[in-house]
């Protein structure tokens, strides 16, 4: 027979560290999942290595200091049988007795101590469950907007529930399905006709009316009533949604009013001042809000659009591609913003307004009307864009300027300061109008032309007179914008 040697266990932060006498070192370790490690090429006297393997199997270790009781080594090995229930937040925790060197210990699932004393907490209820049913109303209830709710009580184990575990409040069966793994935690309530199914989860959130949380979604500090549904594998977390709202696939909502609308597929929405207000908007694909966004109306918005700012987008605008509209824009009307636009600063845009492809709009323009604004065109200052004019190519509008009626400007045709193009004017290659000038009814000006001063240009035969060669294809003899 060996000689018995010492065997130590040690606290070890992740679990329990071992070695034996004559070791140099830790030679053994516990994990707090009571997985046992050996270092390679030792071995434990058989005695010893028994004892590695019953402290794995049944064993454990109190760790503690001056402030607590204290926490479990080991992840504890029963499950709970007691509870406590935090009379102030409702909190439920559960908890397992375990035995330490013959001494008992109420412990939380991650092994945090809580007492010395099983008797100062209550048992879970052996519940028999001829129905197989997945949860069950208790007698612990709560007045909450003039009716009596019921604690719920799961019955069995499904998703992360485990049998005993108490959940949130409900008005009756009704309100949580018994099949799937929807669940109401604690401190939510559920009332009226609103409803939890399929594997939805609610969390410190309020249901009532009509509402709906379905499919695989996520309902986290949220207020949810009239006939709103959220689906999918949306999440939803400190937010209003009511009325018709409609929200699902993927998407992410945090800090808003719904109101009649769909979020749908990857929306995200965030921050605590976005407002989506209107009546009959939808949000789909990958679009992103933030900040003090708010949006009503008939709104329609897509693609990977990002709003943000103090930016509104009211009646029936439609906003798509990758647009990013930020700062204080306001977006109206039956105006559509598509593919890589950026708008910024106070633009606003109203009427029948398309802005598409890589177009830009800064500081105050404001655009109205039947305006198309495309291409690389950019627009800055406080120039106004009305009627059924047309910006695109390269062309460059700044100042105080004024393009309205039919005017056409394109190419790398730039308008700035106080100029005013109206009529049916078209411009283009490297024009450049500036300082007061105006040019209205059916001209055509091309070329390396510029018009300055307090020039008035009505007619063809005006125009011809200014019109100079274009010279250049990339450049004007004035500075660009």
């Amino acid at each position: 027979m060996g000689k018995l040697k010492e065997i130590r266990f040690v606290y070890a932060g992740s679990g329990i560290s071992i070695s034996e006498e004559g070791d140099n070192d830790f030679t053994a370790h516990i994990s707090k999942t009571r997985k046992i490690s050996i270092k390679q090429g030792k071995q434990f006297t058989p005695e010893n290595l028994h004892k590695i393997y019953q402290m794995a199997d049944s064993g454990n270790m109190v760790f503690s200091n001056d402030s607590s009781l204290g926490y479990l080594v080991l992840n504890p090995l029963r499950k709970p049988t007691k509870e406590y229930i935090n009379s102030l937040t409702d909190e439920v925790i559960q908890l397992s007795v375990e035995t330490v060197d013959g001494k008992e210990y109420v412990c939380t699932r991650d092994g945090h101590v809580f007492s010395d004393s099983p008797n100062k907490f209550r048992d879970i209820p052996h519940i028999s469950n001829p129905e197989d049913k997945k949860y069950m109303l208790t007698s612990y209830t709560k007045e909450y907007d003039g009716q009596t709710l019921y604690r719920i009580r799961a019955l069995k184990d499904f998703g992360s529930v485990k049998a005993g575990e108490l959940g949130g409040y409900v008005a009756g069966e009704h309100n949580l399905s018994q099949y799937g793994n929807s669940w109401i935690q604690t401190d939510s309530k559920v009332f009226n006709l609103a409803y939890v199914g399929d594997n939805a989860i609610v969390r410190k959130s309020i249901m009532y009316g009509n509402a709906k949380a379905i499919e695989n979604c996520r309902i986290i500090h949220t207020t949810m009533y009239g006939d709103s549904v959220i689906k999918g594998f949306a999440i939803s977390n400190n937010s209003y949604i009511y009325h018709k709202s409609v929200i699902c696939g993927e998407s992410r909502v945090s800090g808003h009013l719904a109101f009649e609308g769909i979020i749908k597929d990857k929306v995200f929405i965030k921050d605590p001042g976005a407002r989506i207000t209107g009546n009959g908007i939808e949000i789909s694909d990958e679009v992103q809000i933030s900040e003090n966004v708010k949006i009503d109306g008939h709104a329609k918005i897509r693609g990977k659009s990002r709003i943000m700012g103090n930016s509104e987008i009211t009646d029936y605008a439609e906003i798509s591609g990758e647009a990013i509209i930020k700062d204080n824009v306001c977006v109206g009307g039956k105006s559509r913003i598509w593919d890589n636009v950026i708008l910024c600063g106070d633009v606003k845009v109203s009427g029948r307004a398309l802005i598409r492809e890589n177009a830009s709009l800064y500081d105050k323009v404001l655009v109205s009307d039947a305006v198309e604004i495309c291409g690389e065109a950019k627009i800055k200052d406080n120039a106004i864009i009305a009627g059924c004019s047309i910006v695109r190519g390269y062309a460059k509008v700044s100042g105080d300027a004024i393009i309205t009626d039919y005017a056409q400007i394109t190419s790398h045709a730039q308008i700035r300061g106080h100029a005013q193009i109206k009529g049916n004017a078209q411009l283009t290659e490297f024009v450049c109008i500036c300082e007061n000038s105006r040019i209205e009814g059916n001209v055509v000006l091309s070329g390396d032309t510029i018009v300055k001063g307090n020039t008035h240009i009505s007619t063809q035969e005006q125009a011809n007179k200014v019109i100079k060669p274009c010279i250049s294809k990339t450049s004007s003899n004035e500075i660009t914008l």
